[in-house]
């Protein structure tokens, strides 16, 4: 937790980007798997719409989600790989990119609102 960044503090965004966020995306996120920490938030983000994420932790437990499995993958080259997520306790679904980068898994996951009804 103490790598992680506030999402507030770290938008640096276009102004094109932060016009998609704010009417489409709820927040994109850019996450690691460390073997000894687990998850790693690298980037947030977000728009000022999004309040079904709001802390560091909630990010770390999607991250933790979309990158556990793919951790003990046993391959020598690198890869990409599209996954689906829905994540109904935050309200939100995503669509991740994980892949690999010589040993480090990644993701880049984009969050959408989802509502149940």
């Amino acid at each position: 937790m103490a790598d992680y960044e506030d999402p507030k503090k770290t938008v640096n965004t276009s102004f094109l980007f932060e016009e998609y966020l704010s009417n489409f995306l709820t927040l994109i996120k850019f996450a690691k798997w460390d073997n000894l920490c687990g998850p790693k938030v690298i980037k947030v983000w977000r728009s000022e719409s999004s309040e079904s994420v709001q802390d560091s932790d909630s990010l770390v437990y999607i991250s933790n989600h979309i990158l556990n499995g793919e951790v003990w993958r046993l391959t020598d080259k690198d890869w990409i790989e599209l996954k689906f997520y829905i994540f109904p306790k935050f309200n939100l679904l995503t669509l991740s990119a994980i892949f690999l980068n010589t040993s480090d898994v990644y993701s880049i996951s984009f969050l959408f609102p989802f509502s149940q009804h």
